[in-house]
């Protein structure tokens, strides 16, 4: 679960909130004070508005696949932008775990919940140099692998979603592996505009065209 608490100066606790969740909560705060909370809700995702009295206020529900949670969401000035990614399991529950991973998407929304535009991210084989395997398929030796295709991926650790002007930086990364790739789509379209080579993972910011 998730437990959001407001402390005043001297440190005594004024309210506290709690929130289902799955280890990874995502909370972000607007320049008004009103602290955005995403969390599941059933086969929903929610996206709620936690005032600064500890009330609720404004609630948005982007309409999401069951097997698919809020990897990580930006604040827009008139909505949201939001990168999905494969749930876990405990989001998924038994009776919905896939076979193979989904594709992720990146979507904007405005703060309603509607959504103007849903973009797939095709991730495509991915592969690196220095990364070695050693299996069966190896006859045991240690061996370059072979380009992959993830079995998991998820949004990446540091800066998963970072928006600037009109364009989005939307990372995606092998969790196994810590090999990723970082995709750039046009903020008013959703177009994907140009996407990085795989890499390790690491810290990240839009420096340029094409460029993170």
């Amino acid at each position: 679960m998730t437990v959001i608490t407001r402390v005043d100066l001297s440190g005594k606790v004024a309210w506290q909130r709690t929130y289902p969740g799955t280890g990874k909560p995502q909370s972000r705060l607007s320049a008004e004070g009103t602290l955005w909370v995403a969390y599941p809700h059933g086969d929903d995702r929610l996206l709620e508005g936690l005032l600064p009295d500890g009330s609720t206020g404004p609630t948005a529900s982007p309409e999401c696949r069951p097997d698919e949670e809020i990897g990580a969401f930006v604040l827009l000035d008139d909505g949201f932008v939001i990168s999905w990614a494969s749930a876990s399991r405990l989001v998924r529950g038994e009776r919905s775990r896939p076979t193979s991973a989904q594709e992720p998407r990146v979507a904007r929304y405005t703060r309603e919940g509607e959504c103007l535009w849903s973009t797939p991210i095709v991730r495509g084989a991915l592969s690196f140099p220095g990364v070695a395997e050693m299996g069966d398929r190896t006859g045991w030796e240690v061996r370059p692998r072979q380009p992959w295709v993830p079995e998991e991926i998820g949004v990446d650790h540091w800066e998963p979603l970072p928006v600037a002007a009109d364009r989005i930086a939307a990372s995606f990364t092998d969790t196994r592996g810590g090999i990723g790739r970082t995709f750039f789509l046009d903020l008013d379209r959703g177009e994907i505009v140009a996407a990085t080579s795989p890499a390790p993972t690491g810290r990240k910011a839009i420096a340029g065209p094409a460029r993170s």
